[in-house]
């Protein structure tokens, strides 16, 4: 969809209104923090929008996600100020695992055949395990005794057939529970030990084995070719593409751009994705913003949640798919000295 001028105007204004809502309304609630990363996150991608050559692309994902901190904003201030982090939280995982229970009795009903590739209510099969993850990961940081919902919803997420979520979500919450992952792993490792070789996905160990191969060969085009080029070669051709253009491109080559030098839409990388796209100086800049966001997070269970859609962005998706590294550092600004800050979510020293 190409956007004309007046097409845009329409789409500016009510995005504009509550932008300026959202800020008023942060800056009422004396919400300091939360106000300067909302106002440096606009000011950065419009000033990139203005800058480069404008595409309707990069304005749909920068209008996505300034309506996304904007609704969390407006949210926040007409909740009941009896609400805190760990309700929030707790009731949007429950909208998850909702979500894909009704996803997954849609897709038995009309007798889908889940697969790897195959899509899940309306998002693709990563982005599902993404979400289904992230509601067990939040049942299990934050609601006491809820193993039970964090079960299901963990394994709804099996039948994405996406293991880099799986992995993001044990990591996380080995930060917290160590000897917990420690012994599930172990369980899981001596049940991997029967299963049929034809059961496990060996691509990444395909992958090593091919890494020694091309170095001890030369032969470099092993670590593109066959199976190896699936999820693993392929992402590994995008960040080749990307150092070349950081280089030929150093301001950048315009948000929503990268499809104009590769056949993918996006990198499934969200570093290389707002370098490659904003460039090295508002860029560098879009990212530090974060980096100090999260150091001033008082919640530690919410930089769990951060350091998990993290991991995810850094293989999989686009910055849109990954709105979850927005609103963890925006959740947790918010109620970073909220109306109701318990004993729980009280930094630990």
């Amino acid at each position: 969809m190409e956007l004309d001028a007046l097409k845009l105007c329409f789409l500016m204004l009510p995005l504009l209104v509550l932008m300026l809502a959202a800020g008023a309304l942060l800056a009422f609630c004396k919400k300091n923090y939360a106000l300067l990363f909302l106002i440096s996150f606009n000011a950065l991608f419009c000033f990139n929008l203005v800058a480069s050559d404008f595409n309707s692309f990069g304005f749909f994902k920068y209008a996505s996600l300034s309506l996304f901190l904007s609704l969390i904003a407006l949210m926040y201030g007409v909740l009941p100020k009896r609400h805190s982090l760990t309700q929030v939280l707790l009731t949007f995982a429950c909208l998850l695992i909702l979500y894909g229970l009704l996803a997954v009795m849609w897709g038995v009903i009309k007798g889908q055949q889940f697969s790897l590739r195959g899509s899940i209510g309306i998002n693709g099969p990563i982005v599902f395990g993404q979400l289904m993850i992230t509601a067990s990961v939040i049942f299990l940081l934050y609601g006491y005794r809820r193993f039970v919902l964090a079960a299901i919803s963990a394994g709804l997420s099996l039948l994405s057939f996406s293991k880099g979520p799986i992995v993001a979500g044990l990591f996380v919450f080995f930060l917290r529970r160590k000897a917990f992952v420690i012994v599930l792993g172990f369980f899981v490792g001596i049940i991997f030990m029967f299963l049929p070789p034809d059961v496990l996905d060996n691509r990444i160990i395909s992958f090593s084995k091919s890494i020694v191969s091309s170095v001890a060969s030369g032969d470099y085009e092993l670590l593109f070719s066959g199976a190896n080029y699936g999820s693993i070669g392929a992402r590994l051709e995008q960040y080749i593409l990307a150092g070349r253009l950081l280089g030929e491109f150093p301001s950048g080559i315009g948000f929503g751009r990268w499809s104009v030098y590769s056949v993918h839409e996006y990198p499934h990388n969200f570093f290389v994705e707002i370098l490659v796209e904003q460039g090295w100086v508002l860029g560098g800049c879009s990212l530090l913003i974060i980096l100090l966001s999260y150091f001033k997070l008082c919640d530690r269970r919410i930089k769990y949640l951060f350091l998990m859609f993290l991991l995810f962005s850094m293989f999989s998706g686009s910055v849109l798919d990954n709105k979850g590294v927005y609103m963890a550092v925006f959740l947790g600004l918010l109620y970073r000295d909220g109306f109701l800050l318990t004993d729980e979510q009280k930094p630990t020293t």
